[in-house]
């Protein structure tokens, strides 16, 4: 800063905010925007640790506030950056590339995995509309007011990870591409983007979990999203990084069981690596060369060879011994997979009703097995092309995949059928517009628009109105989806900080979750906003006297 050279990029990567607040400040950043050359870029390493939400917002903010134009990209578990420029955002698609292949750009990008162009903008998370509306109504970190030096949190907030998980837009429309490339990059990154968000998910358990002694348990559930975004995107070299799937890894692995056939561990991160790389011929030929005793790792290999193979009296003992296990989401896994085995023999048997199949088909995919749990959902829509159930139930798991445009054809064939309970087809016709709002959002994630409902009204969506992040909010609930709930009520809250419906909502949520500080906290504003509401008084004196 004390020569008069401009530059096009400034790049920071400091001690957390904490430790070094003057690089964090306005004062800080407003000595960066004199130095940058036109066209340049300020790039700024956020923490997402250590925070609480309030601060995290704090310090995007007075980022944000400096460089209006800004966009934050996830890079990998501990690495979110926020990258300000002077003008609007914008991506030349051909240009993009080009110099992504360029050197050393194109050395230094596979050096962290991250040279694959798809992959690098499928992480980004939010653009300046979304972070300036996340921000919005929190003060800024200067010199005077350090709000970020005092930091007393010691982990990844929940409310933070709601954040980087469902306030995501994606970088598609500010991209400029050759109108006859359009539809196939569209579209690759659609599929980058679905593989995201379920590295997000796998991660989300890593962070929220990263202090309780279920270490295996924990594993066995991040693995269930890894195996996800594997799906999608089974080449990303960053996606094999993270999840420690690489053939290095496998050459390590397979070394050490050489070494120590009976060591459990060893076992267990060959196995997880072929199971979210879904190479279960490579799991089936590692289980002849263990040695020694039945381990959880190799009884979970085995239960589910074994059920991809049909054989379910040879699953049996496998399932028992996991519900043997120290881990006691392992134990619940094992108690489900022999669950499971108790349906399958009984189909095999007798047959299974369209309930039966459709119940069956939720444990497959719930345990990660989701091909064969879509096959049963596919039987059972054979079997009552006529009956909402079936469509309702796939559209359903579906939506938890975020697979949501088949969720919605799912949810409107049922509403075509002819549905006789009231409430029933009252519930199909909401699924249909919470569905069609989110594709809406996805395509367009800002401004405000309608779209034709399900009962064939307009709906009107607004991502800037409190009103409608409330409704929002509300939609979510119905499908009891709390964590995403949540983000849209602590966003029409930003907006309108006094939503009292709003602050209501989120604090029930918040209950729900287990976060009574929280639900207190909201709870106690809304009866300040509403000093008449006798209903909030009492959800408020059932918190405080809620135990723990």
């Amino acid at each position: 800063f004390r020569t008069d050279d401009r530059y096009d990029l400034i790049s920071f990567n400091a001690i957390h905010p904490s430790h070094s607040p003057a690089l964090y400040t306005v004062e800080f950043y407003e000595e960066c925007k004199k130095k940058l050359a036109p066209g340049g870029a300020v790039c700024a390493w956020v923490p997402n640790n250590s925070f609480t939400e309030e601060q995290f917002q704090i310090l995007l903010k007075t980022f944000v506030s400096v460089f209006p134009h800004s966009s934050m990209w996830y890079v990998n578990p501990n690495h979110l950056v926020v990258i300000g420029t002077l003008d609007e955002l914008a991506v030349d698609w051909d240009e993009f590339v080009a110099r992504a292949a360029q050197e050393p750009v194109r050395t230094e990008l596979e050096n962290y995995t991250m040279n694959d162009p798809y992959q690098l903008l499928a992480y980004h998370l939010m653009d300046e509309n979304d972070l300036a509306l996340y921000t919005k109504g929190v003060p800024v970190n200067s010199d005077a007011k350090p709000y970020l030096e005092y930091s007393r949190e010691l982990r990844t907030r929940p409310e933070i990870i709601d954040a980087m998980r469902f306030h995501r837009s994606s970088i598609a429309p500010y991209l400029t591409i050759a109108p006859e490339d359009s539809a196939d990059v569209i579209t690759t990154l659609r599929e980058y983007e679905a593989s995201a968000y379920h590295l997000l998910e796998a991660q989300t358990i890593r962070w929220i979990e990263a202090n309780l002694p279920d270490e295996f348990g924990r594993i066995w559930r991040t693995d269930i999203h890894l195996g996800e975004a594997f799906r999608e995107t089974p080449d990303d070299p960053n996606l094999h990084a993270i999840g420690g799937s690489r053939p290095e890894d496998e050459a390590r692995f397979l070394d050490a069981l050489r070494q120590a056939p009976d060591n459990s561990v060893v076992q267990w991160n060959l196995f997880r690596l072929y199971r979210v790389r879904g190479e279960w011929d490579k799991v089936a030929e590692t289980l002849t060369k263990i040695r020694g005793r039945e381990t959880g790792a190799s009884a979970l290999a085995r239960v589910m060879l074994s059920l991809r193979a049909g054989e379910w009296a040879e699953a049996r003992p496998f399932a028992n011994r996991l519900t043997q296990e120290h881990s006691p989401v392992l134990q619940a896994v094992g108690q489900q997979f022999n669950t499971i085995i108790d349906t399958e023999i009984a189909r095999s048997e007798s047959g299974l009703g369209v309930e039966g199949l459709c119940d069956l088909a939720d444990r497959y995919w719930v345990l990660g097995m989701r091909e064969r749990g879509e096959s049963l959902f596919r039987d059972a829509l054979a079997a009552a092309p006529d009956q909402e159930l079936p469509h309702l139930r796939f559209a359903r798991a579906l939506e938890a995949s975020r697979r949501l445009d088949e969720a919605l054809v799912e949810f409107r064939t049922a509403l075509a059928l002819p549905v006789e309970r009231q409430d029933m087809r009252n519930f199909l016709q909401r699924s249909v517009d919470r569905i069609a709002i989110q594709i809406s959002l996805r395509e367009a994630p800002h401004g405000p628009r309608t779209i034709t409902g399900a009962r064939g009204g307009t709906i009107a969506v607004d991502p800037a109105d409190s009103g409608f992040r409330t409704d929002m909010g509300k939609r979510y609930l119905e499908a009891r989806q709390f964590e995403r709930a949540s983000i849209e009520f602590r966003l029409a809250v930003g907006i309108d900080p006094a939503n009292v419906e709003a602050r209501v909502e989120l604090a029930r949520c918040y209950a729900v979750r287990g976060m009574a500080r929280e639900a207190e906290r909201e709870f106690r504003i809304a009866t300040e906003l509403a000093p008449n509401r006798d209903d909030i008084k009492s959800e408020l004196k059932l918190i405080r006297n809620t135990p723990g």
